[in-house]
């Protein structure tokens, strides 16, 4: 079940309350009793759970050569810091569920989820360290919170590497590398043979400087690399 909850301009109703729609539709406080902490999630179904939480991130997990979706996977964060990566599997939901996710969910805005899994986190892939992974069903309820009462969660949450360390994560898949620098140059899109897809996938390289001066390469491959915007970068 998804649902856009209309905004409400309803006050905060203090420290550490919520203002919300009820599951029903009308106004109602939400204490933050009401809504578990991340932290607090345990494998299972969680069927009357109530998670309030910021999408920091929302990508499609792919197959950067043969173009195979894996699921739709999104980075959340509650208002104490704590992050956990949630995801829509394809095997296990109408395809159609999650195209309407696709349409619903908007990096840095805030979503109630009640009515979803909980299970040990994928082995490849991951945005954060958490050991557990909230999994989407058809019958999870999310509500878009827009009452302006959020603004205590983060809205982002990064592990950056130092650029001098990233070689310690090669051939390591399983968590995504965070970097942070200044882009001083960008080369334009070129092509990689591939041998698992017997083709070349394209790639554009763009070079990162840190405080200390130091320089990196990170190549962007497939569509990242092809819709790379230079002029906003």
């Amino acid at each position: 079940m998804l649902c856009k909850s209309p905004s409400l301009q309803q006050p905060s109703l203090g420290l550490g309350m919520r203002a919300s729609l009820s599951p029903h539709g009308t106004p109602g406080g939400w204490s933050q009793g009401r809504f578990t902490p991340l932290s607090r999630l345990t494998p299972g179904v969680h069927t009357w759970s109530r998670v309030l939480v910021r999408v920091s991130r929302i990508w499609v997990a792919s197959h950067p050569i043969k173009g195979t979706e894996f699921g739709l996977d999104s980075l959340l964060i509650d208002d104490e810091g704590v992050t956990m990566q949630a995801r829509a599997d394809p095997r296990y939901i109408d395809p159609r569920y999650i195209l309407r996710l696709k349409q619903l969910l908007v990096e840095g805005k805030v979503y109630a989820l009640s009515n979803f899994k909980v299970g040990q986190r994928l082995k490849w892939y991951m945005a954060c360290r958490n050991g557990l992974t909230i999994y989407m069903q058809e019958e999870t309820v999310v509500e878009e919170i827009n009452d302006g009462t959020c603004s205590s969660i983060p809205l982002h949450s990064f592990e950056f590497l130092e650029f001098g360390d990233v070689p310690s994560r090669d051939k390591d898949k399983r968590l995504f590398t965070d970097v942070i620098g200044q882009v001083v140059s960008i080369e334009d899109e070129g092509q990689a043979w591939k041998w698992d897809a017997f083709g070349n996938i394209c790639f554009r390289n763009i070079c990162l400087r840190d405080l200390r001066g130091r320089q990196r390469i990170v190549a962007l491959y497939g569509d990242l690399g092809r819709n790379f915007d230079a002029e906003q970068a």
